[in-house]
């Protein structure tokens, strides 16, 4: 993404629609070479404890967009732990 002051005035407009943060790294040329994107944007949203890393300005997230990741992750989170219990069944059965 080109930090253009366009771009970085839609990033400051995000940030100040609710308690977001927005956490912009360029890196070194050295850091370059081994990857593709020299400008890593991380924005962060409060409210709903949820961020992601964007590359394009099309990218930052509604809320809804947010809460909607935060679900999802829950989904997942309480997926592996039903796995998990479900080994540790499996576990004490095998042992009686």
């Amino acid at each position: 993404m080109k930090l253009t002051p366009e771009n970085i005035n839609k990033i400051i407009a995000w940030q100040r629609k609710g308690k977001r943060s927005v956490k912009i790294e360029i890196q070194c040329p050295e850091q370059r070479i081994q990857k593709k994107e020299p400008v890593r944007i991380w924005v962060f949203d409060y409210d709903v404890l949820e961020g992601i890393s964007i590359k394009k300005i099309e990218d930052l997230p509604t809320h809804d967009d947010l809460v909607q990741m935060g679900i999802e992750a829950k989904k997942q989170e309480v997926k592996r732990l039903e796995e998990q219990l479900a080994t540790i069944k499996m576990s004490e059965r095998m042992a009686i």
